[in-house]
């Protein structure tokens, strides 16, 4: 292995793979049509092998490098010889418009805060709803100590009003199993 490989993190890669495949199936290839979804499986098939391969042995993946995807096409034993055309074609653009979706991000990060903006967040029941939250999250991490008396007080959390936890079937499963853990100690 090369010595720099530690310099390139497959999970990080992976995570640039997923935003690529994300932002192409959105903006579309050269032709601008979309990404359809086995088009996408594709990419993630054939870019992800390559990124593994490239970090695994210390070369750039998002860097255009002929003679080392050549030497990763040979080393794919199960894929054809006519097959590493594509191979070689899905990575060159991969190389080329990893930095256009570099540029594109900060765009769709303001795209998607405006979104939610505009979604109307916060409502005012979510600042009740942070509260209700917070109490049952004490009371779950005092379960261990939680003394059969008190089993009403988390009956009453999470089936408290529109602040139910669960739909109300899963309520009574939760009080169910509350009761019998509970008569037994």
């Amino acid at each position: 292995m090369n010595e720099s490989a530690s310099q390139f993190d497959v999970e990080t890669c992976m995570q640039r793979l997923e935003a690529y495949i994300k932002w192409r199936s959105e903006v579309g290839g050269r032709s601008g049509a979309v990404a359809m979804r086995p088009t996408q499986e594709n990419l993630r098939s054939i870019l992800g092998r390559w990124a593994r391969y490239a970090c695994k042995n210390g070369i750039d993946p998002a860097t255009y490098d002929e003679t080392a995807i050549a030497q990763f096409c040979d080393e794919q034993g199960d894929i054809k010889e006519s097959t590493h055309g594509d191979y070689r074609r899905h990575i060159r653009r991969w190389c080329e418009r990893l930095p256009e979706l570099e540029r594109a991000r900060p765009e769709r990060l303001a795209k998607l805060i405006a979104e939610f903006r505009r979604s109307g967040y916060p409502r005012p029941d979510d600042e009740e709803s942070k509260l209700a939250r917070e109490r049952f999250q004490r009371i779950l991490e005092s379960l261990p100590s939680l003394a059969f008396e008190d089993r009403d007080q988390l009956k009453q959390v999470w089936s408290r009003g529109k602040n139910t936890y669960g739909s109300p079937g899963q309520v009574v499963h939760l009080n169910s199993y509350l009761n019998q853990a509970s008569s037994a100690q």
